[in-house]
């Protein structure tokens, strides 16, 4: 979606209501498929002369989960807040939030992509209590039990292990 920064100049107050198809499956490792998300936002030109974007995403969110790898949707709702400027910044070293666009047209696309990406879960999980996947047979725990003996002894320990089982023998 491109915004024009003289509309909003003119305007007191612009309105922006439209979907956008998100490709995100490339940026995060958990994401299955393209989302498509809902931008509400109001865009204003304010007295310091910068360009402001208010607003909020909504999306549903197809991940695979970290654990036991089951595809889950995941309801998404971002508050969205940017800043833009025609001027340069009057210091390298200013460290605000403001965007230094040269043109008058603005993509908000990158923008978007990066709120979703930095509202998205690390290490995405299907549930709370998700028991994943069974690291010997490769069953989902979530789904079905199975009676492999999980149980690893640190080697470092092993010997430690054998004389409380020499012990138990004895008794």
């Amino acid at each position: 979606m491109q915004i024009q920064l003289r509309d909003v100049r003119r305007q007191s107050r612009q309105n922006l209501d439209f979907y956008e198809t998100m490709d995100l499956h490339h940026s995060h490792p958990n994401i299955e498929d393209e989302v498509s998300v809902h931008v509400t936002a109001h865009a204003y030109f304010n007295e310091d002369e910068l360009y402001v974007l208010d607003g909020q995403l909504d999306t549903t969110i197809r991940l695979k989960c970290s654990k036991c790898l089951t595809a889950y949707d995941w309801p998404l709702s971002v508050r969205w807040h940017e800043v833009f400027s025609l001027d340069e910044p009057p210091d390298e070293e200013d460290d605000t939030d403001i965007h230094f666009v040269n043109d008058d047209e603005v993509d908000l696309n990158p923008y978007i992509r990066e709120a979703l990406l930095l509202a998205i879960p690390f290490v995405p999980v299907c549930r709370d209590d998700c028991q994943g996947l069974c690291p010997s047979c490769g069953i989902n725990r979530n789904e079905a039990s199975c009676d492999c003996n999980n149980e690893r002894i640190d080697p470092r320990l092993a010997e430690l292990q054998k004389f409380f089982s020499t012990e138990d023998k004895q008794e």
